[in-house]
């Protein structure tokens, strides 16, 4: 009886996550700067208050959209001259790095408020580390493609 109990938790929770992972990753990609500055903000709460959150894991996957998001920028910035894609990365630019990549992580509060593994914590590190050189590259392209239009 027992195992038939955990067997049914286990497969309530595998559905939830696969769910809330096709939620997010099926959802068409940011390209608005308002976009970006609301997920870096609801991603920045849920650092400051992971009672927010379902699981921690949620975090992480948002984070990874907002990666893909800005990185689908870059690519559309160097694949093509359309003036409103520029205008849109210097918007989304606006000389200002995304809050939650400078965000400190109190550890000690969010394995309070749920479970979370020392591996989840260096998968968030690592993800704010990766989000900064992605931005950093972000930027630097903002910069030289307007440095360009300006001449």
């Amino acid at each position: 009886m027992a195992n038939q109990v955990f067997d049914i938790s286990v497969t309530v929770i595998y559905t939830l996550i696969l769910f809330t992972l096709h939620s997010v990753m099926c959802k068409d990609l940011i390209k608005k700067a308002e976009e970006f500055k609301a997920l870096d903000d609801e991603i920045v709460e849920c650092i400051h208050n992971p009672a927010t959150l379902n699981s921690w894991d949620n975090l992480l996957v948002t984070m990874d959209f907002y990666l893909k998001s800005l990185n689908n920028v870059v690519e559309e910035i160097l694949s093509n001259t359309r003036e409103t894609i520029h205008s849109e990365a210097e918007k989304i630019w606006n000389g200002q790095m995304p809050k939650f990549i400078t965000q400190v992580l109190d550890e000690t509060m969010c394995s309070i408020v749920m479970p979370i593994t020392p591996n989840q914590i260096d998968k968030f590190y690592k993800k704010q580390e990766l989000a900064e050189k992605q931005w950093n590259k972000f930027s630097d392209l903002v910069k030289t493609k307007y440095r360009l239009k300006v001449l």
